[in-house]
This record gives C-alpha cells, structure tokens and sequence, in this order.
C-alpha cells in the first residue's frame, strides 16, 4: 500500500482497527470502499456491512470480494471420488479443518501453519446485509483464480475450482437519504411518492 501511494504521488492514511466497529470514521467518509478478501475472518457479517454502510457516502460504491460460501465448505473434503461439505450450508459457525493441510498457507516458497478461524458468509447474509446498510446491490460475480491448471490433480482445491467458484464479488452503491430501489413493489413507491419521498436519479 505504501509502495503504490509513493508510485502514484499520494498521500495514504493507514489505520489499524476492527472492521466491526468503524468509529474512528465519521459518516460519509468516503466515495469508495474496497473490501479485499478479510470478511470471511469475521463472525458478524452484518455489522461489518451496517458499519461500511455507514461510512459510505451517498452515492458512493462498496466493492467486496471474499471466499465463496459453497466451495469453502467443501475445500479438502475430498473422499471416495467426490466432495462432502464440512458444515451444511445453513450452519454459521466457523468451517472446520479436517487436517493440517487445511491450515497451510503457500507464502511463496515458505509454507506456514495457521489454523485461521473462517466463515462462509451465504449470499443472503452478504445482500441483506449490504441493504441494512443502505445500500442497493447492482452487481454479483463469481469467479476463480485463472487461468486453470489444465489436468489438476483429482480431489485437489485447483480441481475444485474448475467446478465451483472460489470466490464472489458483490458491488453495492449507497442511495442517497430517503431514495428507494428502483425494484421497489409499486404500491409501495407509490406510497412513498405520495409522501414526498423520491426514487434515485438514473445512473
């Protein structure tokens, strides 16, 4: 991060914090949140997503990408020639580790044994949580790192990832006070227009 501020001639403000509580932001800080790859360390996916909607500003773009929460589930599970998810989809606790292999991470050329507490946030926790922070959600994607090794190795995670995403990326932007989706149910953009309250402008 430094390396790049000092490249592209900027100033950058570190802050070491708890994503889960953003008060040393006051809200509408910022035009643009990037969320790489650390909600999925986290237990209350709600309040991280409450707290970034409050630090958004009206008008601004939340973009989040973290692990998917199906293949996640099924990572190292392999046994008998197929995958058996660790935890069923509906369970919110952390996904176990079956082995110690589960807890290596590849660090370049060095290997390191962290057994890291992990969730696999669903999507509904993901969405609703991003409109209980005001915002409206435009855009979902889900993808693997590319491009595919070409003959992975049966049961390996580059197997898996050639038939499940790793990981999704979730777009929201931050509607200004008092707008409404412009999916809203008729009668009740109806009932909001009769009381004043306007749809957001065409983006």
């Amino acid at each position: 991060m430094r390396d790049l501020a000092a490249r592209q001639r900027v100033r950058a403000r570190l802050v070491r914090g708890n994503m889960k509580d953003l008060s040393v932001f006051k809200d509408a800080s910022f035009d643009v949140v990037w969320h790489c790859h650390s909600l999925v360390f986290i237990d209350d996916a709600v309040r991280v997503l409450k707290e970034v909607g409050r630090v958004l500003a009206p008008g601004g773009t939340y973009l989040l990408s973290t692990m998917h929460p199906t293949t996640l589930r099924l990572y190292g599970s392999f046994k008998d020639g197929g995958w058996r998810p660790k935890i069923s989809y509906f369970v919110d606790r952390p996904v176990p580790y079956l082995s110690e292999w589960d807890m290596t991470w590849t660090l370049g050329k060095k290997k390191l044994v962290a057994p890291t507490i992990e969730f696999g946030h669903r999507f509904e926790t993901i969405v609703n949580g991003m409109v209980a922070g005001g915002m409206l959600v435009d855009g979902i994607w889900e993808f693997s790192p590319g491009p595919p090794e070409p003959h992975p190795e049966p049961g390996s995670d580059a197997h898996l990832d050639t038939l499940f995403p790793a990981f999704i990326e979730v777009r929201g932007r931050k509607l200004a006070a008092g707008a409404l989706p412009l999916h809203t149910p008729r009668a009740a953009r109806s009932a909001a227009a009769a009381k004043g309250t306007s749809r957001p402008r065409g983006r």
